[in-house]
């Protein structure tokens, strides 16, 4: 059996199931100085999601504030034990139950994105302000993702659907094989043909021995 990867930081493992290199994102600037000051989004995401909070009776507490720029300053989508991870380094020990409800106020509220990418087996979240559309490659056999940009291939999509139709999000996946992973199938299938070729070939020689052996009493 594989044995799991151990990855020493929650960014490790990040990278190594994320291609973050072509993620298209704004980015919002500081008039005064020209330094990025803010993540792409989080203005408006923090007042959305204020209003979102007090229109259903709930406190906008600094915890919910931190998970809210935590997930708007990341580039790329993250699974929930790696931002939990994350949001731990920076803040402490902090309740995995504290950071998975409000994920899923931020779902709730249309701030945040659950994506269900590896075959279901593994949600993944990214921010919904601040960045142009794109879409996933995903690997089918190791689950490596890799954002692809979707310059106007959007429009043709759009162009498509009846004009009575309100389009609330777009979400294209591409199921794929990462180069790595070809050449490890193609390796393995290789390993087990050879296996297979070896197998048959000891059954040919035991069927050889026993027919001789089978001759040998025969004769006596």
């Amino acid at each position: 059996m594989k044995k799991p990867r151990v990855y020493e930081t929650a960014s490790q493992k990040r990278d190594a199931i994320i291609d973050r290199e072509l993620l298209p994102e704004t980015t919002e600037r500081s008039a005064a100085s020209g330094c990025d000051s803010v993540p792409a989004g989080y203005a408006e995401a923090q007042r959305q999601f204020e209003s979102y909070i007090l229109a259903h009776g709930k406190r906008f507490t600094p915890e919910r504030a931190f998970i809210l720029k935590q997930i708007y300053a990341l580039k790329a989508p993250v699974d929930i034990s790696t931002f939990y991870e994350m949001v731990c380094k920076e803040q402490g020990q902090v309740a995995l139950a504290t950071v998975y409800n409000n994920l899923a106020l931020l779902v709730d509220a249309r701030l945040v994105r659950r994506l269900d990418l590896v075959g279901g087996a593994m949600a993944f979240y990214e921010k919904t302000l601040g960045v142009e559309p794109h879409g996933y490659a995903v690997c089918q056999h190791c689950g490596k993702i890799r954002i692809i940009q979707l310059d106007g291939i959007t429009e043709q999509i759009l162009a498509q659907l009846p004009k009575t139709f309100q389009t609330t999000d777009i979400n294209l996946q591409v199921n794929c094989l990462c180069k790595k992973c070809q050449t490890t199938l193609r390796r393995e299938a290789e390993m087990e043909r050879k296996r297979a070729l070896k197998q048959r070939q000891e059954t040919a020689k035991a069927g050889v021995r026993a027919r001789k052996t089978h001759k040998k009493r025969k004769s006596r």
